[in-house]
């Protein structure tokens, strides 16, 4: 039994390189869907926001207004810790869980997409990691499509993050994330490795 934690820098392809091993048959837990579960309308994480960072995070329908939190604890460290704190623990209970009904039910190998690895500690709990890295003007340019933003904002965006560098220095395995054949080629070379 082995858990995998896959992890990488915004815009470097974390979500094609998780997609390409459900592809492959294993089972990837995605902490981004859980941080979105465990916040719906009525939750004791959503009211512990509502608490930590004012009403005006939530909706009228009653659910988070994402962009809006995202802009009040952007570029604020204490904000982040304090965002971090409240989230991140339910959602690394529920990744605990859902991991052990996997190894439960059969899977050898079972991943877990994490954005923030290495930033909340949470390669402790991983047995291996995967760091996903592209070129830097490659990462501005997906960025900037993906989410709308100058190039100025896609540079910020980054800049707020751990440098890749630094995750890759930390990593087990790294895949660049340039050309889907190359990327699909290291990742069947990593789930041999990993079944040895």
């Amino acid at each position: 039994m082995l858990e995998i934690g896959i992890t990488g820098g915004i815009a470097t392809g974390k979500s094609s390189v998780a997609n390409y091993i459900r592809e492959k048959g294993y089972p990837v837990l995605d902490a981004d869907v859980i941080s979105r579960e465990i916040v719906e309308p009525g939750s004791s994480t959503l009211h512990a926001l509502e608490l930590q960072f004012g009403p005006q995070i939530i909706n009228q329908d009653g659910s988070l207004n994402r962009q809006l939190l995202g802009s009040v604890v952007f570029g604020d460290t204490q904000k982040i810790d304090q965002l971090n704190a409240i989230m991140h623990p339910k959602i690394n209970q529920i990744l605990i869980q859902q991991a052990q009904k996997l190894f439960n039910d059969g899977h050898e190998l079972v991943f877990l997409e994490i954005p923030l690895l290495f930033e909340t500690n949470n390669a402790a709990g991983v047995d291996k990691t995967i760091v996903v890295t592209v070129e830097p003007e490659e990462q501005q340019i997906r960025l900037m499509k993906r989410n709308h933003l100058t190039l100025l904002e896609a540079r910020q965006r980054i800049k707020a993050q751990m440098p890749l560098d630094q995750k890759v220095q930390m990593a087990d395995y790294v895949v660049e994330n340039d050309r889907l054949d190359r990327m699909h080629a290291k990742v069947d070379h990593i789930i041999s490795e990993l079944k040895n």
